[in-house]
């Protein structure tokens, strides 16, 4: 399911296809390469061998495995260093009487008669007749050049060296290449052909690189040379994935080379003899009595200080005689190492899981599921070597998924940065700052996507903001809004809300989404409550200390409801503009408009999830109000929490009022910087006919910046509506219709319903500028004959 969801954001496949590209080119640039071979061979190869001889996992060295060397001791008891001609001949006819299976010589031998003034031609012809089943396997090797003083070996007999003699039915011998020379002109060279009456066979004694050997050197499409230990064997058998040596399978890796399976070298010291003894009971008749009937006898003569070839492997250097020992402890021991050697499908396994780990995993999770997950292969590597003997790539693989991984943390990286920037832009100052920083510690656990989830969601509205606004001067205006602003956010933090947006004079805000984190919870509509709790009677508070001085003082109104909204991202790329929408948005804002200034007036949705406590304890009003593109009335609940407060103020000033009302009047106070506009009263509702937006309603007063009207249907604050106004002075209708003032534009500020079920609202004109306003008013005056409306508060002045 993580991949499908990779492949249905295209971002997400973009991530994916650039870390496996970029995988699959270190993997084409390393697979086959030096840099692949060597880590290979002198990190991996040397600390699985190590490891497995430490665990004590690793193979015994055979009993039927007999080693003689020509080592310190036997070159102080011999008088040469060298086995002369009849010297080999006897030690080999005194190893053959044994009935070994087979004995190798790594040498090659190459000495000649004129070399040796003991050897007789008369002795030259005695071979081994009297044991034909007993092999005698020495050395071959290869040369760029032609050595001078001597000839290049014969490949005889014949059938020995042609590939033909090797093949199974099925061999493809295009799928793997056997190694060959470089140079189709090297030479080779072997025993001299003196020691043709005691050597039944040679093989190549070549070691390719300190730890693979090629067990069969291709020369020609023809012919082929065959390593020394694998004449151990009555019958080669090539296959596509190794070749048979009698019963036995050896398995070789994608160019036909092999590693030997290496036990400690120390332990061949148990099979090993010093050949001078050796000598010394031949020349005394006496037996070799440690070999046994079917051994493998390997002759070792340069074993000396200052002689020895030593050669490099997993398990450090060794003598190179010690090599041709582990090769034929493995035929013995029928224990090849396998090769599950697929770094193509390894590097695209580790690949594909390392760019999912990276696309679905973040932070310390990430590089704990990496770091498990490319330990597990590891560990994996050494498990299969240690208890299988299987050989796998682990470098190119490795170093592939870390690079696909690594490309796209880079990837994700970089976006993050962008995104950290975008979100500290469009959250600062809107949540929690402690939020925020946990927001921005983990920007990947966000997402800007559209969502649908249940909020509760409040509007506040500063009532007569407008009216306030147009009579004082903008720098005033601006520090008094931004100062209010300010403390409705504090509260609105504190109670874990999340602010969408300021409206000018109000602010649209949340509860029930922390943005960093995932789940919901339903108790947000108690912290919402709660919320507008607090900000009503800490306002309520300031606003009685204002009435106390004179100053100047609003009053709130709040509407909240619970409902299914939509979240996301509405910007357009270069911003963010994460905010709500929605019906269930919409309905809030109506109960906003329908709410009583000071007072709370929410949905029936959120009053359900309220606890019983907050449901009895607080003194709700049930209302049923219009809500716009719905059909019937909607049950809402009303709170004025700041009941208990005018019961406080009264009983501690003494005077006998409404607090309400005092603070109400003070909408309109001191701080103007202009006098309110005249009002003007109309008394005879014939003399002019209004209607609101193609709806009947009755003006009640009117100057060339506002008017106030009555009907009987509600009206929302802040909708701008159509007012057609017709006269019966044909004069005055006359006037207002050649300067455009018939049909007019008003925006609805506040309104108020009455006791006699009328709704009184004060809008203000749109789009006239000062001379159309007075133009306006004096005309209304000579049509109606309205009077100065002297009251000041803003309930006196709607009606």
């Amino acid at each position: 399911m993580g991949l499908l969801k990779n492949f249905q954001s295209p971002l997400k496949f973009w991530h994916f296809a650039f870390g496996i590209l970029a995988g699959l080119l270190v993997m084409t640039l390393i697979i086959g390469t030096s840099l692949d071979e060597k880590v290979e061979k002198e990190l991996g190869y040397p600390t699985l061998f190590s490891l497995r001889d430490k665990l004590g996992m690793g193979p015994h060295i055979n009993d039927k495995l007999k080693i003689y060397t020509i080592d310190d001791y036997s070159l102080a008891k011999m008088q040469g260093w060298v086995l002369s001609l009849p010297e080999w001949r006897e030690l080999l006819l005194a190893l053959s009487a044994r009935n070994p299976k087979a004995i190798f010589i790594d040498a090659v031998l190459s000495k000649t008669l004129t070399d040796d003034p003991l050897v007789t031609p008369d002795k030259t012809n005695k071979g081994l007749a009297h044991s034909q089943t007993t092999k005698t396997v020495s050395g071959i090797f290869l040369a760029p050049q032609k050595i001078m003083g001597r000839e290049p070996f014969s490949l005889a007999p014949k059938n020995l060296y042609e590939i033909s003699t090797y093949t199974l039915e099925g061999y493809d011998s295009q799928l793997y290449q056997m190694p060959g020379p470089p140079q189709i002109d090297w030479q080779i060279y072997g025993y001299h052909p003196s020691y043709s009456s005691i050597i039944s066979h040679a093989g190549h004694i070549l070691n390719f690189d300190g730890t693979f050997i090629a067990p069969l050197i291709k020369l020609s499409p023809t012919k082929l040379i065959p390593h020394l230990f694998t004449f151990a064997a009555d019958k080669i058998k090539l296959g596509n994935h190794g070749f048979w040596m009698d019963d036995r399978w050896v398995p070789v890796n994608d160019k036909y080379l092999m590693i030997p399976n290496w036990p400690n070298p120390v332990g061949f010291n148990s099979q090993k003899y010093s050949l001078a003894p050796v000598l010394e009971r031949i020349k005394n008749g006496a037996p070799i009595d440690e070999i046994n009937q079917g051994d493998i006898v390997l002759i070792i003569p340069q074993y000396y200080t200052g002689n020895t070839d030593f050669k490099r492997g997993p398990m450090g250097k060794v003598p190179g005689g010690i090599y041709h020992a582990t090769l034929l402890n493995d035929y013995l021991n029928n224990q090849f190492l396998n090769y599950l050697d697929f770094p193509w499908t390894g590097s695209m396994l580790l690949i594909v899981i390392g760019v999912l780990l990276s696309s679905s995993l973040s932070g310390s999770t990430l590089l704990l599921g990496l770091s498990a997950f490319l330990g597990f292969y590891l560990l994996s590597v050494v498990a299969f070597f240690v208890y299988g003997g299987y050989i796998i790539s682990w470098f190119t693989p490795i170093l592939s998924a870390f690079m696909s991984s690594g490309t796209i943390l880079a990837i994700r990286y970089q976006m993050n940065e962008k995104k950290v920037t975008l979100m500290h832009q469009a959250f600062d100052g809107i949540i929690p700052h402690q939020t925020l920083l946990k927001l921005l510690n983990n920007p990947q656990k966000f997402s800007f996507d559209a969502q649908e989830t249940i909020l509760t969601v409040m509007f506040i509205d500063i009532v007569n903001f407008s009216l306030i606004s147009r009579k004082n001067h903008p720098k005033q205006v601006f520090h008094l809004m931004k100062s209010i602003l300010k403390e409705l956010t504090e509260v609105i933090h504190s109670h874990d809300g999340i602010i969408d947006k300021t409206l000018g004079d109000g602010m649209l805000c949340y509860f029930g989404n922390n943005v960093h984190e995932s789940e919901v919870k339903l108790v947000h509509a108690e912290r919402a409550i709660n919320c507008a709790l607090e900000i009503q009677k800490k306002h309520g508070e300031k606003a009685n200390n204002a009435v106390n001085i004179e100053d100047q003082a609003f009053s709130l109104r709040i509407g909240i409801n619970t409902d299914i909204c939509f979240m996301g991202d509405l910007g357009s790329g270069q911003r963010i503009d994460y905010t709500i929408i929605g019906d269930g948005v919409n309905i809030a804002k109506r109960l906003e408009t329908a709410c009583h200034p000071n007072q709370i007036l929410i949905s029936e949705s959120c009053f359900k999830l309220l606890s019983s406590e907050q449901q009895s304890t607080q003194k709700w009003k049930k209302r049923n109000i219009k809500i716009k593109n719905q059909e019937g009335e909607k049950l809402c609940y009303e709170l004025n929490p700041l009941e208990s407060t005018y019961a406080n103020i009264e009983n501690e000033t003494h005077d006998n009022f409404e607090f309400s009302d005092q603070f109400d009047s003070f909408n309109t106070s001191s701080l103007l910087q202009k006098p309110a506009p005249q009002l003007w009263h109309v008394t005879d509702n014939e003399a002019i006919t209004t209607f609101v937006n193609g709806h009947n309603a009755t003006i009640v007063a009117f100057s060339g910046v506002e008017l106030h009207i009555k009907c009987d249907w509600v009206l929302l604050s802040d909708d701008v509506v159509s007012i057609v106004v017709d006269v019966k002075n044909a004069v005055v209708d006359n006037v207002l219709q050649q300067n455009n003032l018939k049909k007019l534009n008003a925006q609805v500020d506040w309104g108020q319903e009455h006791i006699d079920g009328f709704y009184y609202y004060v809008l203000f004109w749109q789009g006239l500028n000062e001379f159309e306003g007075e133009l306006l008013e004096k005309q209304l005056l000579l049509a109606t004959n309205a009077v100065p409306l002297e009251l000041q508060t803003p309930q006196e002045r709607a009606v």
